[in-house]
Formats: C-alpha cells, structure tokens, sequence
C-alpha cells in the first residue's frame, strides 16, 4: 500500500479559550454543546474544561499572559461592562475545544493541522459570541470576558477576534 492509497484522516482541529463568565466550568460546557446542536456543527465538536493551564502549550500561554481582556454584554447591560480590563490568563476557565473531524467546504483538499486548529478557533467564537444573546440562568445581567487562541502552522499563537 502505498501513501496514496492509505484512507485520509483528517486532523484534529484545537482550539483555547480562557473565559471569565456567570456560570460553572460545567454550566459553560453543557452550554457550548447546546450551542454546537443549535449550529448543526458534528458532535466530534467537543469541549473540556481543563483543570491546569500547564496543558495548555507554551506558546498560547504566553500570549494570553500579555492579552488584555475587557468584556461584553448584552445592549441592555452595558452600565454593567467592565472598564479595567484583565489578563486573559488570569481568567476563570480554560476550555478546550476540539474537533477530530475538520471540514471546510470552501476547501476541497484535506486540511493541515494549522487549518485545522483556525476552523475550530472560529466555530468556537462563534458558539461563544452567542453567550451574550441569551440570559444566564440565576445571572441576568452576566458579562462575558472572553479570548480564544488556537496554533497557526509555525506553532506560534494566534487570537481569534
């Protein structure tokens, strides 16, 4: 058998958030996974609480250390929004996003992991952009802070926006 005739595995797309929200760890995953079924996204889209930012690599470490974090919130809390920010990793939570089945349909070629983890960085935002559309239970007036990192294709960290 040769290279090219060995079946195609897609790589596993990753990505990290480092999140300061009104909910639990696990309020947060369950939510995402709501989110996910909402969006039709696979169910190979997981998410996991990480307990230690030593999982987290070096290299998003670092960056989320000299990433300022303000906030936000819904139109009708902004009286609320913070107006010091933090640093990103000083945040409550880190989750990890992963998802070993990365497709893009605007590309016809298998992906590369740095695609891989890009794709997977922006479904994660957009999952996490919905937070502020619907209230949190027990917490109304909630304010999200929120910064989602992911390895581009030199290893170095990139933020999504």
């Amino acid at each position: 058998m040769t290279n090219s005739d060995k079946p195609w595995k897609p790589y596993t797309g990753k990505a990290y958030a480092f999140l300061d929200y009104g909910s639990s760890s696990k309020q947060v995953v369950r939510r995402l996974e709501s989110n996910r079924d909402r969006f039709h996204f696979s169910n190979t889209f997981v998410f996991r609480a990480l307990k230690d930012q030593e999982e987290v690599p070096q290299a998003i470490r670092e960056l989320a250390e000299r990433t300022n974090v303000y906030g936000k919130t819904g139109m009708n809390n902004l009286k609320s929004l913070p107006t010091t920010p933090k640093k990103a990793s000083d945040l409550r939570y880190v989750i990890l996003a992963e998802d070993s089945e990365v497709f893009d349909s605007e590309c016809p070629d298998p992906l590369g992991q740095a695609r891989s983890n890009q794709v997977t960085a922006g479904r994660f935002s957009t999952l996490i952009g919905t937070f502020n559309n619907r209230r949190t239970p027990g917490n109304p007036n909630a304010v999200i802070r929120d910064a989602i990192f992911y390895l581009d294709s030199r290893r170095r960290a990139e933020r999504v926006f």
